[in-house]
């Protein structure tokens, strides 16, 4: 993406550690931040009641955040975020002040920026609320697929002669179009504006950018479609 602003930072981000101390805490924006990419999370806020950032511990979450008092989700992200090598990671409910009008309105006009200047955006498309994991335990067998030979007719180009993976044609929709997390509204821009997203759905990781969606399946070579033929 040309347009990726590498020395972009939202005004608030988790800071996640680096791997000789992985100590979690709020980091607010300066001139003097590390110009470092980050990644942001789309998830289901649900009827589960999650740590959020107010007011009243704003101080106390730029000193640590107990990483044990968030949720699931949140856990799994940040440790996907440490492994990926990131150090910072933006999370609406944590890095927004949510029981402040003033910076909701302030921040929600900034989330074209914020979702646009990210690395990738993670979303966890399968979890209803915060309680459930990113990341579920898959079947193999289901992300198998299904690979045929096929030899053209004489009468046939011989173009259509060769190996070939057959997929389910709904996976993208039962994977992530009915997932929990796009029956929000509020996610369409996260959609859009992100310039890759990594799809968590309940049986297989989906990637997608502007350009194309990737669906990968064991010992088979990557399924490539348009991203234009998906929506």
């Amino acid at each position: 993406n040309t347009k990726l602003k590498t020395n972009w930072l939202p005004t608030r981000v988790l800071d996640v550690g680096l791997p000789n101390n992985l100590q979690l805490r709020l980091h607010l924006t300066t001139q003097d931040s590390p110009q470092t990419p980050y990644l942001t999370l789309s998830h289901c806020w649900g009827d589960h009641r999650i740590k959020k950032l107010e007011t009243t511990n704003l101080i106390q979450m730029c000193d640590k955040i107990d990483f044990f008092e968030l949720p699931k989700t949140f856990q799994d992200v940040i440790r996907f975020t440490r492994a990926y090598g990131a150090i910072f990671l933006w999370v609406d409910s944590l890095c927004i002040l949510q029981d402040s009008i003033s910076d909701w309105q302030k921040e929600s006009a900034r989330m074209w920026d914020i979702y646009k200047n990210s690395l990738f955006n993670i979303a966890a498309t399968a979890a209803a609320d915060g309680r459930v994991s990113c990341f579920f335990d898959r079947d193999p067998i289901l992300v198998q697929a299904l690979r045929l030979r096929i030899s053209s007719p004489r009468c046939q180009p011989a173009s259509t002669t060769g190996l070939y993976d057959l997929v389910q044609e709904d996976f993208w929709k039962l994977n992530v179009e009915n997932g929990p997390l796009n029956r929000r509204a509020w996610v369409l821009q996260e959609q859009l504006l992100s310039p890759r997203i990594l799809h968590c759905g309940r049986n297989q990781l989906l990637w997608e950018c502007h350009e194309m969606v990737r669906i990968h399946f064991i010992g088979s070579s990557v399924t490539t479609y348009s991203a234009s033929s998906i929506h």
